[in-house]
């Protein structure tokens, strides 16, 4: 437990609960599909490419195993949320383009 509050898990093993009081859901194949009020959808190769909250839907688009755009869920081509930048390795980030509150931002991931 955390703070005396219990956490639990399924017989998969995945957490059912977060440390502030989230909940999780879990599709048959391990997947999160829920925590609280996000929502999310995956592709047949176990991509997750939407992601539904209270107030907005965004799509995730994928190439290969990479994340490399969000947007909203009735957003023109040309007119992504963020986009995303790869170094040599599937798992290796080194930027973040998007917007927020309508004001550019552009994030820089430090490696170690």
């Amino acid at each position: 437990s955390v703070n005396a509050a219990p956490i639990e898990y399924d017989a998969n093993g995945s957490r059912l609960n977060g440390l502030t009081g989230e909940v999780y859901w879990w599709d048959a194949d391990n997947r999160l599909v829920g925590a609280d009020d996000h929502a999310f959808e995956y592709d047949a190769l176990g991509r997750r490419v939407v992601l539904s909250k209270a107030e907005s839907t965004e799509v995730l688009i994928c190439l290969e195993q990479q994340l490399i755009a969000t947007y909203g869920l009735n957003s023109p081509p040309d007119s992504p949320n963020r986009t995303f930048v790869y170094g040599s390795y599937i798992d290796e980030p080194v930027m973040m383009v998007g917007s927020i509150s309508s004001a550019a931002t552009s994030s820089t991931v430090s490696q170690p």
